[in-house]
């Protein structure tokens, strides 16, 4: 009987020597698996800022069709994949705007709410959050305004939180929301007149202006203010784009590293990584 409980005991303690050692290793191996994933969002990186750096040398204007806007599949590597995209980021309606007393502004943003289907308390609760100057993310803005997490997803791609006055919207890469938003139109009304840009970028500030004539822009009025539509084109737009967001993630095993890098390239020379975040997670 004794012998018997004796097998039991050490074939007990042999069989947790083993599970441990087997999760010992796991998690070494995943942890070597994110230290590999590191090594390649840096180059991710690397590479979106070689992209970035030799289109402003190629062309003076920026548009939906240049390297920068495509997405390419995801890259396999040893043991797991490696995808990224970058992001255009001045096109989109900058929410620092709303710290001062810029009415125009104001105007626009409670306009694209409306348009976004989303009531005017969030967008009075969102102002407030802003406005005590607690808020430095699009996201934190939304969320600290009780804005639900599936409604958050859906509109933060039109929101970006950059410098006030940082830059103009670049009218091939804006979407027809942001824009519908400036102007007293509709989502399919701006679509429609937005649509000729991806097989006709405009090149220059002209051409801006022949696009606005065209369209019958220039007799029209900004949303909720008194200035002419040609003053605003001069103001708020133009044909090129300053701000990106670079988005990355490597998958090797059961490790996965995401990336998110803010860019600003004020010139071919000057490119200046504004922020980067990671975030890791591992399967066990």
């Amino acid at each position: 009987m004794m012998a018997i409980l004796l097998v039991v005991v050490v074939t007990t303690v042999m069989t947790h020597v083993t599970v441990s050692s087997n999760a010992n290793l796991r998690r070494t191996s995943v942890l070597t698996h994110l230290n590999q994933a590191q090594h390649y969002t840096d180059a991710l990186l690397t590479y979106a800022e070689r992209v970035l750096v030799l289109d402003k040398y190629r062309s003076s204007a920026d548009s939906l069709d240049e390297d920068w806007a495509q997405r390419l599949p995801a890259y396999s590597i040893d043991g797991g994949e490696v995808s990224g995209h970058i992001n255009e980021y001045s096109s989109r309606f900058n929410l620092a705007q709303l710290r001062i007393a810029d009415r125009f502004a104001v105007d626009v943003f409670y306009r694209l709410f409306s348009l976004l289907a989303l009531p005017r308390r969030q967008a009075d609760a969102v102002i407030e959050q802003i406005r005590q100057g607690q808020r430095v993310s699009v996201i934190g803005a939304f969320a600290s305004a009780g804005m639900a997490e599936a409604d958050i997803h859906r509109v933060s791609p039109f929101f970006s939180f950059l410098p006030i006055n940082s830059e103009k919207l670049n009218m091939n890469v804006v979407s027809p929301e942001v824009f519908a938003a400036y102007f007293e139109m509709t989502i399919e009304s701006a679509k429609n007149l937005l649509a000729e840009r991806l097989s006709n970028p405009i090149q220059n500030q002209s051409e801006l202006m022949a696009f606005a004539s065209k369209h019958n822009l220039l007799g029209k009025k900004a949303a909720g203010t008194g200035q002419n539509a040609v003053s605003v084109i001069e103001l708020k737009f133009s044909t090129q784009s300053r701000y990106f967001q670079v988005v990355g993630q490597v998958q090797i095993g059961d490790a996965v590293q995401s990336v998110v890098a803010y860019y600003d390239r004020a010139s071919a020379r000057r490119l200046t990584r504004l922020s980067r975040r990671h975030s890791q997670l591992m399967y066990e």
